[in-house]
């Protein structure tokens, strides 16, 4: 029997993307440019061509490994995701499996959006460029990459070093890292942060305005607390138990999950009525994701759009 080969890798399934289409259409909104573009079919959005490959686009074992993986995740929160909704919003406690599939859905979701992809690959090019600064700009540093690259076999003159200290010192230059060393690494520990998410105390928002929640390509979004400057600094000054993590469950159910050492139940129910709340979560959700924002009614977009054009908000 021939094997199943997977191309189109979905980092977020078409199943979720359906609760905020109508007629199969979802309203969008490009976050980098602020504004409006061409509704997309909500199977078409948030993949790529072999997408957990080594190297994004070329097939290879690693891709569908993560695909039947990650399939798996999100079978079991297919089964459940109807009783998971009519449980929040009728103000039902989540039973410890429902809690446990959703926990799994949310971690999945969150570790391998193309927005963590690029912010671990600019962490670790942040930390790599802070030691090499550091390595160019002591006093022997000359003479000692002068020597390993002669080991090497390599003949360097004095003002190649020199040029070369420089450019390290000064930091501007790219690294850039296939995916294997850093985003797949991740990822294949996605069974850690499901556990701390399921730890976590959980927050329900239910929109009972006139306004609803909007989604984005990056369904689960992580708030830092404000310290330090760097990513670096606020990845070790956040422990992923402190940082805040939130998902449109559906356009009228916003989940946020909190630090678990914080005083309350474990579960509690919020219904909002305030559509500015609405508003605010939603510019929330947009500022946390990476190239685009859905909704299942133009409306929810277009109320961001003042603070495209430097209007100041404070997002909760």
């Amino acid at each position: 029997m021939t094997k199943q080969i997977t191309k189109k890798q979905h980092f977020a399934p078409r199943f979720y993307f359906k609760r905020f289409a109508v007629d199969n259409m979802l309203q969008t909104l490009d976050i980098q440019k602020g504004k409006l573009i061409k509704p997309r079919p909500y199977s078409g959005v948030c993949y790529a061509d072999f997408y957990y490959a080594v190297e994004t686009g070329k097939e290879d074992e690693t891709s569908q490994v993560f695909e039947q993986f990650f399939g798996e995740i999100e079978d079991k929160f297919a089964k459940e995701y109807d009783n998971i909704i009519d449980a929040i919003w009728n103000y039902r406690p989540l039973t410890d499996q429902q809690l446990d599939t959703l926990a799994w859905f949310m971690a999945s979701l969150w570790i391998r959006s193309p927005h963590m992809r690029n912010q671990v690959n600019k962490t670790m090019a942040d930390g790599m460029k802070q030691m090499t600064t550091m390595m160019a700009s002591h006093p022997n540093f000359t003479e000692g990459a002068k020597k390993a690259m002669e080991e090497e076999g390599h003949q360097v003159t004095d003002e190649q070093i020199e040029d070369a200290r420089k450019t390290f010192v000064s930091g501007e230059y790219e690294l850039t890292f296939d995916n294997n060393v850093n985003h797949l690494n991740l990822i294949a520990h996605c069974e850690e942060f499901y556990r701390w998410f399921l730890i976590k105390n959980w927050r329900f928002y239910l929109a009972k305005g006139s306004k609803k929640f909007v989604t984005t390509d990056t369904p689960v979004i992580e708030v830092f607390n404000n310290t330090g400057k760097t990513m670096v600094e606020k990845m070790y000054s956040n422990h992923i138990a402190q940082r805040r993590h939130y998902l449109a469950l559906t356009p009228e159910i916003l989940i946020e999950l909190i630090d678990p050492l914080k005083s309350g139940k474990k579960q509690k129910r919020h219904a909002i009525t305030n559509d500015e709340m609405i508003i605010q979560s939603n510019l929330l959700l947009v500022r946390w994701s990476k190239d685009y924002a859905y909704a299942n009614n133009k409306e929810y977009l277009e109320d961001l759009l003042p603070f495209y054009t430097g209007v100041p908000t404070e997002v909760i």
